[in-house]
C-alpha cells in the first residue's frame, strides 16, 4: 500500500475532475472498523459491548432521533454493512486509515491495529493510502476549495441545506448543485437512486454520512462518472472555522500538482480564482475601441483586469492603450502575429477565466456575470458566446428595433431579462465575443499562428474546442452590440 499526502490525494481528484473520471475517496476509523470487525474478527458480543455500537443503538435527543434514527447512522449488528462496506474499501481509488499515533478519543482497541486486524481477515490491500483524518484538513484549507471553484457540488448530509447555505457565500462562493438529506442507513438505496438520476447535474459529491458514506462514495462513483469524496466531519470544520483567504499561499498548491499540461498555468503564478482577464486584439477602430474599453468599465463590476494587443495600429490605438489602468500592453510590429500576441497575452494573464473581446464590441449590463454563470452550470460547455447584432450565423438577431446606443442598451437589458438563463449548443462561435476557463487552453492548445486577427481563427479554435470533448455554448440571454469597423 503506498500512502499519499495531502498534495497527492489533491492531484489525484484534481485529475479525476479534469479528465471527467470515476473517483472516489473513503476513509477508515474506529466507527467503520467496528461494522466491519462483526462475526469476522470479533464475536458479535465484542462488538456490541464497544462505547461505539452502544451510541450507534441509543437514540439521542436530535431531529433525527424523533424520525426514529441513531446518533451513528446505522443499527448494529448490520452484517448487510460489513459486507458493502469490505467491498467498498476494495473498489475505492483512495482509503484514509488511521496513523499509527492518533488522537481520536476512542479506545486503542477498535483504532488502527484494529484496522490492520480486519484488512489481513480479509486480505483487503488497497492500492493508495491516506491519512484519515485528511478530510478535516481539506475542509479548512483554501487549496481545496480553489479546486472545487466552478464544479458543480452534490451535498449528501444530514445537514445539507446548512452546508449549502454557507458554502455559496463568502469566502467559499461555491456552485451548490444539489443537496440529499441521508440520516440513517436506511436510506441507502433510495439515496444512490436519486444520485444516478442527478449524474449529469453535478461534478462532484462531497459525503458526510457517517460510516454510511464508506458505502456511499464508491457507489457514487460507479453509477454516475463522477468524483465522490468521503467528507467526514468536514462540515462540523466549516461550521466552526471558515477558510480564510490568509491561508491561501502565494503559489497555489493546485499549480503544483499538476502534469506537463500545467505548464501554462503554472507559468502564471499570480492566478487569482474568479478573476476575469479581458483579452482586446486591436488593429485601428480608435474611436469604436473607446467605447468598447467605456461600456466595459460601466457594466463591469466584477474583478478584472485587460490584456490588450496591439497589431500594428497607426492611429493613436497603442497609446490609447498605455493609458488604461490595470492593463497589460503587448505590441505586435507586424499585423499577422495576433496569435502570438494572445498566447502573449494569456502567459500574462491573472485571471482564472479569459474573455477574448472585438474590439468594436459594445457590451451591456450584466454581461459578464451572466456568462459566467453558464460555466459554473454545465462543467461540459468549453466555450461561450453571445447574442449580438451582425454576422450571417445563428448568434445575430435580425430587424433589431434601436437606432442609439441608449436605445441599444434597454433593448440588452430587457432582451436578456426576457431569455434569462437560456442558452443552447453551437457548432462554431462568433469571434464578437468568447468566454473560457482558463484551462482549456491546457486542455486544446494555443490559438494558431497560421491565423491572422479575426480570419479563421475563431473557427479554428471553435473546432478544438469541440474535438477535446466540450462543447460550444450561446448564451442567448447576454446580447452584445458590434460596429463593424
Amino acid at each position: 500500500m503506498a500512502k499519499l499526502n495531502g498534495e497527492q490525494v489533491l492531484a489525484r481528484i484534481k485529475e479525476a475532475l479534469d479528465h471527467h473520471r470515476p473517483f472516489s475517496l473513503i476513509r477508515i476509523g474506529d466507527g467503520e472498523n467496528v461494522i466491519m470487525a462483526q462475526k469476522s474478527v470479533w464475536s458479535l458480543k465484542e462488538v456490541l459491548r464497544t462505547p461505539w455500537a452502544k451510541r450507534a443503538n441509543n437514540p439521542v435527543k436530535t431531529r433525527s432521533a424523533r424520525l426514529g434514527h441513531k446518533e451513528k447512522g446505522v443499527t448494529l449488528p448490520n452484517l448487510k454493512l460489513r459486507n458493502q462496506m469490505v467491498r467498498s474499501v476494495r473498489k475505492a481509488d483512495i482509503v484514509g486509515i488511521l496513523p499509527i499515533k492518533d488522537k481520536i478519543k476512542a479506545p486503542k482497541r477498535v483504532r488502527r491495529p484494529l484496522t490492520n486486524k480486519i484488512f489481513r481477515y480479509y486480505k483487503l490491500k488497497p492500492r493508495f493510502t491516506c491519512d484519515a483524518f485528511i478530510n478535516r484538513e481539506f475542509a479548512s484549507k483554501q487549496e481545496f476549495w480553489e479546486m472545487l471553484r466552478g464544479k458543480r457540488i452534490l451535498l449528501i448530509t444530514e445537514h445539507a441545506q446548512k452546508l449549502k447555505e454557507v458554502l455559496q457565500s463568502d469566502p467559499y462562493n461555491m456552485v451548490i448543485a444539489g443537496t440529499i438529506i441521508f440520516t440513517h442507513f436506511k436510506q441507502m438505496s433510495r439515496t444512490l437512486k436519486t444520485v444516478k438520476g442527478m449524474k449529469d447535474q453535478f461534478d462532484v459529491a462531497l459525503i458526510s454520512c457517517g460510516v454510511n458514506a464508506v458505502v456511499l462514495a464508491p457507489e457514487v462513483a460507479r453509477l454516475t462518472g463522477k468524483v465522490a469524496i468521503d467528507f467526514g466531519k468536514g462540515p462540523k470544520v466549516i461550521f466552526n472555522k471558515p477558510a480564510t483567504a490568509a491561508e491561501k499561499s502565494s503559489v497555489s498548491i493546485i499549480n503544483k500538482l499538476g502534469n506537463l499540461k500545467d505548464r501554462i498555468i503554472a507559468s502564471c503564478p499570480d492566478y487569482t480564482p474568479g478573476m476575469v482577464s479581458i483579452v482586446i486584439p486591436a488593429h485601428k477602430g480608435l474611436k469604436y475601441l473607446k467605447e468598447c474599453i467605456a461600456s466595459i468599465s460601466r457594466h463591469t463590476p466584477n474583478k478584472l483586469e485587460y490584456l490588450l494587443v496591439d497589431n500594428e495600429s497607426l492611429d493613436g490605438t497603442l497609446e490609447y492603450f498605455k493609458t488604461i489602468p490595470n492593463a497589460t500592453v503587448i505590441a505586435n510590429k507586424v499585423f499577422n502575429e495576433w496569435a502570438e500576441g494572445f498566447h502573449q497575452s494569456f502567459l500574462a494573464a491573472k485571471g482564472e477565466y479569459i474573455v477574448l473581446l472585438s474590439n468594436d464590441a459594445i457590451v451591456t449590463k450584466n454581461w459578464l456575470s451572466r456568462m459566467l454563470w453558464w460555466l459554473h452550470e454545465d462543467s461540459t460547455i468549453g466555450m461561450v458566446g453571445v447574442r449580438t447584432n451582425c454576422g450571417s450565423n445563428h448568434q445575430a438577431l435580425k430587424q433589431l428595433p434601436y437606432k442609439t446606443m441608449e436605445e441599444m442598451n434597454d433593448f440588452a437589458e430587457q432582451w436578456s431579462e426576457k431569455h434569462s438563463r437560456q442558452g443552447y449548443k453551437a457548432e462554431m462561435l462568433s469571434d464578437v465575443c468568447l468566454m473560457f476557463h482558463r484551462n482549456l487552453i491546457e486542455r486544446i492548445g494555443r490559438f494558431d499562428n497560421r491565423y491572422s486577427l479575426f480570419s479563421g481563427d475563431a473557427h479554428d479554435f471553435s473546432a478544438r474546442t469541440m474535438n477535446s470533448g466540450k462543447k460550444l455554448w450561446v448564451a442567448n440571454d447576454v446580447f452584445i452590440h458590434r460596429h463593424t469597423i
